[in-house]
């Protein structure tokens, strides 16, 4: 029976071929599903790629808010990146000593992330230098689409040659006639003067064939600078006007004096008629270039002379995003910085391109007042002339008024007592008046005032911001605990500034270590560090964002009818913090064991430094003291960072909370939290050579040639 069964086993042992043929063909089916798999999964991700992004601060993927904007975007928008890409072996731009940073490929990167994630966004990237026919076509294509009246300036630059040659013509034939006269010797007594015409006639076509030539320099840049032909023309065809209707008039007083020879005579009857259409033909140049209407090409040349701009186009309007914008070196950052380091650039890619976009679905541009009760202005510095000839004046929020205007913000400052006028005797430039600000979003400074000085009770801004919330208009103020008092104004709103209290904990000693200058602060009493912003649709977006409070008021909200309030900016205390409370006995903060808590005068914890309020059309947002937004506060550097060679902000909240309440404010809280992140992270660069090495190497020929390996071994292992 064994011998059976052995025999049995080897009658249907595989033969060595058969083996071949049986795992050979396994390894082979298996290998050609790999790479066709890996294909598959190569084509998927390339047809919808999936991105990552790799850095803290999130910066090269859009944020929340952008992703709203771009997705509930129902105009057609086209962002076109003109960058140019640095060649094989040359070096990306390297600026201050900084790391090289391929500039286009991080900005290619992110128009993808518009593309892909939003809804009527196309985006295209033209190398200017390597692709130099689309930017003709580009240029084209915009001409035709954005160029205003392109057509009519087109139609009168074609009509320039003809109207040039016909005057040309006329000055020549006159001048002809001219010199048959004066060589007669008939002119008598108005030989000088028809020297001097003929003088004017014979300089015509040389001027006429100079300013052809600027025609045609004009309009053989790219795209034609029609605007420069039209002035060109205009401007040389007054004075042929002016020239030949002084002419003509003198020769149409000729034609009656008796005193004259019949060839002064019967030259002045035929030619005034002949200058009378040289003026003509020049009045209607003339009349013609005015009458062409806007002309949009402009603002396109002057995009294209820029170094690496961002073109963002939508149906009817473009606009353009300056190199400056996206990479930022703010000059408070170079003048900061430690001598011989390396400054980073802040990226604001996504900021000024969701702006760009914002501004063409909404062509209307927001206007934000700094509205004041006297003293100089706060948004920009006003030169005033003084005996030791031209000074800035004012400017103290000139930085925060800048970072609303590269969100395309118009800002104005407005002291609505008058009294700046008055003090700067009219040299600054005029402010607005109340009919202009009517709209406009109010940052009301309620700083003291000093004495009226025309007498009577300090001036304030209490009454004027009444009458604006009173008619639906909205605003951030900023109280000062020593300055105008707004409770009458806040009431109706649920809000209340304790006036008679200050923020503080309780004095933090230190433990003989050194400290840096920040950590000191912070143990002073009226000087909290914040990371928690509360909950609100301005400062959700701000959660762990790190800022500072200084010298604030407490702000309480009280259940009003109407409204609906919110505390914002808790500041820290118990139990993770040391005890924080309202001081109502400012002086004892000054005393060295620092204020004590009082429970019978003083307001206990929880204490909030900030409010926003919401009734009918109207928003406001209260602050317990204007120090938030102070420029030595939002531009503060950080100092571990600046020792590294980064210049980024300790105190990024206290920007970012003023920026969210304006957004909030104007009803744009799509743009709240877009801004430029606080500090400079690293990025994980996938270069094309890595791209290839995981494509190539790795899914279509090591995947592969793994798996032949291992059909091998398996084959040589079970070989007889």
């Amino acid at each position: 029976m064994a011998e059976i069964d052995k025999g049995s086993r080897r009658a249907v042992a595989e033969t060595q071929r058969e083996r071949w043929i049986k795992y050979g063909g396994n390894v082979l089916l298996v290998s050609i599903v790999v790479v066709v798999l890996a294909a598959a999964a190569i084509y998927a991700t390339e047809r919808k790629p999936y991105r990552h992004d790799t850095t803290a601060a999130g910066l090269y993927s859009l944020k929340d808010q952008t992703l709203h904007l771009i997705k509930t975007n129902t105009q057609k928008i086209k962002i076109v990146s003109l960058y140019t890409k640095a060649k094989p072996g040359e070096t990306v731009r390297v600026e201050n000593g900084a790391t090289p940073i391929d500039e286009a490929g991080v900005v290619s990167d992110l128009l993808d992330e518009y593309h892909s994630k939003g809804t009527n966004i196309e985006v295209e990237t033209i190398d200017p230098v390597t692709n130099p026919g689309k930017v003709d076509d580009l240029i084209d294509e915009v001409s035709n689409k954005y160029g205003g009246e392109v057509s009519k300036y087109r139609e009168f630059s074609d009509q320039v040659p003809k109207k040039f040659a016909t005057i040309k013509e006329l000055a020549n034939g006159e001048a002809a006639k001219l010199k048959t006269l004066l060589e007669s010797g008939n002119p008598g007594n108005t030989q000088s003067d028809f020297t001097h015409i003929a003088q004017s006639l014979r300089a015509i076509p040389r001027q006429l064939e100079q300013t052809e030539k600027r025609v045609q320099r004009a309009l053989a840049q790219r795209p034609p600078d029609y605007k420069g032909v039209s002035d060109n023309v205009s401007k040389y065809m007054e004075d042929v006007s002016s020239e030949m209707g002084g002419i003509g008039e003198y020769l149409t007083g000729l034609k009656t004096d008796t005193k004259l020879s019949d060839a002064v005579q019967a030259y002045a009857t035929s030619s005034a008629a002949q200058f009378a259409t040289m003026k003509k033909a020049a009045d209607d140049l003339v009349k013609q270039s005015k009458g062409l209407g806007e002309l949009k090409l402009d603002a396109l040349r002057d995009a294209l002379a820029q170094k690496n701009p961002i073109l963002v186009r939508g149906e009817t309007e473009w606009k353009v995003v300056p190199y400056n914008k996206v990479w930022r070196f703010d000059d408070r950052d170079v003048r900061r910085a430690p001598a011989n380091s390396s400054l980073h650039p802040r990226f604001a890619g996504e900021q000024m391109i969701s702006t760009a976009i914002l501004a063409l679905n909404q062509p209307k541009k927001l206007k934000v007042a700094f509205v004041r009760a006297g003293g100089e202005p706060m948004a920009s510095p006003q030169m005033m002339m003084t005996q030791r000839g031209p000074s800035f004046a004012g400017g103290q929020f000139s930085s925060i008024a800048d970072r609303l205007r590269d969100y395309n913000y118009d800002v104005v400052d407005k002291d609505v007592t008058g009294m700046w006028a008055m003090q700067s005797q009219g040299q600054g430039p005029p402010e607005p008046s109340d009919a202009e600000i009517r709209d406009a979003v109010w940052v009301v400074f309620a700083f003291p005032t000093g004495e009226n000085p025309q007498g009577g009770p300090p001036p304030g801004v209490s009454a004027k911001l009444m009458e604006h919330l009173a008619n639906g208009g909205s605003a951030l103020i900023l109280n000062d605990p020593r300055g105008e008092n707004m409770t009458n104004t806040l009431k109706d709103w649920g809000v209340e500034v304790r006036r008679d209290a200050l923020c503080v904990h309780e004095l933090i000693k230190g433990n003989g270590a050194e400290t840096g200058m920040i950590e000191e602060a912070k143990k002073v009493p009226y000087i909290f560090e914040i990371k928690d912003w509360g909950n609100h649709v301005i400062t959700n977006t701000m959660r762990s964002l790190p800022g500072v409070a200084v010298g604030t008021a407490p702000v309480i909200i009280t259940p009003t009818k109407g409204v609906t309030a919110t505390s914002i900016i808790p500041l820290p205390g118990e139990p993770t913090n040391p005890r924080c409370w309202g001081e109502t006995d400012q002086e004892s903060i000054r005393q060295p064991a620092g204020p004590k808590f009082d429970e019978g005068k003083d307001m206990a914890a929880p204490i909030f430094a900030g409010a926003a309020a919401e009734r009918d059309k109207g928003r406001i947002v209260v602050v317990g003291t204007p120090m938030f937004f102070f420029p030595n506060i939002i531009d503060f550097p950080d100092p571990e960072l600046a020792k590294r060679d980064i210049m980024a902000l300790r105190f990024p909240g206290n920007g970012e909370l003023f920026m969210n309440s304006i957004f909030w404010l104007s009803r744009q809280e799509t743009m709240i939290a877009i801004s430029p992140a606080a500090m400079d992270v690293s990025r994980l660069d996938v270069t094309p050579g890595a791209q290839k090495f995981w494509r190539v190497g790795v899914l279509l020929i090591g995947l592969p040639l793994l798996v032949l390996a291992a059909g091998a071994f398996m084959y040589f292992s079970r070989r007889d």
